[in-house]
Formats: structure tokens, C-alpha cells, sequence
């Protein structure tokens, strides 16, 4: 198989560099939806989501789940990796937070497994760690 999808990200580390080597830093606040398949390889359609609020309103992971749901099943999607796109340096902001259990809650309405969050800051990404929004 060619192209995007064809290495499997087994690891943390891989996953995480192959994000910073396609988004490499924040260009503007937003988020990326990244469909990985069974085999773990990304999905051919990486989305991005602009002009989002700072932190998410009441009830926008439960309208954000059928959306999140009808893109996962077009792309055959087995897991989501949420990359959070903000300015700033790489420490985890309330707003981050506010994201990230926002996105988990959406997709466990629409069953579709996190694979993990990202937040890609002004000079990369880091992982942003279940401890800091569960």
C-alpha cells in the first residue's frame, strides 16, 4: 500500500512524530481529526477544525459525537488521535483540558476509541496525558 497509510505506528513515539511531521507547530487554533486503521495507519483524510471557541460550550461533545462518528466510519476508521492546536508554549492550559474531556466524552458517544491527544503548541507536540484531564 502506498502513500499515507502505509506504516503502521505501533508506538507512542511514532504516532507522535508522524503528527509534528505533518502539522510540525501551531499555525492557528483549531483541531485535527487523524483516523487511524486496524493496522494502526493513519487514514487517508487528516481534518482539520477551524475557528473553534477557547474552551468548548455545554453539550458540544454530544453534537460533536455524530459528526465525529459519520467521518470515522467513512474513512474506515478503527481509532482517533485528537491533536489540539494552539498557541503557546507545550505546558497543559485549562483550555487543553477543557478540549480534551470534551473530545473523549464525543467519542465515547460515538464508541470510537481514543488512540490518544495531542496538543501541538508553537515549537511541536506532546502527548497530553490521560493524568491531566481525566
Amino acid at each position: 500500500m502506498d502513500g499515507i497509510r502505509s506504516t503502521a505506528l505501533d508506538t507512542d513515539d511514532e504516532l507522535l512524530d508522524e503528527v509534528i511531521s505533518l502539522l510540525h507547530a501551531a499555525n492557528k487554533p483549531g483541531l485535527w481529526l487523524i483516523f487511524l486503521d486496524e493496522g494502526k495507519r493513519l487514514c487517508q483524510t487528516l481534518i482539520p477544525i477551524d475557528g473553534i471557541p477557547t474552551v468548548p460550550g455545554p453539550g458540544e461533545d454530544a453534537s460533536f459525537a455524530p459528526l465525529l462518528d459519520w467521518l470515522a466510519d467513512g474513512e474506515g476508521a478503527a481509532s482517533v488521535v485528537f491533536v489540539i492546536e494552539r498557541h503557546g508554549d507545550a505546558r497543559t492550559t485549562a483550555a487543553d483540558v477543557a478540549w480534551a474531556r470534551c473530545l473523549r466524552t464525543a467519542a465515547g458517544i460515538a464508541e470510537l476509541p481514543v488512540r490518544g491527544q495531542i496538543v501541538l503548541h508553537d515549537t511541536g507536540g506532546r502527548w497530553l496525558a490521560p493524568d491531566d484531564y481525566l
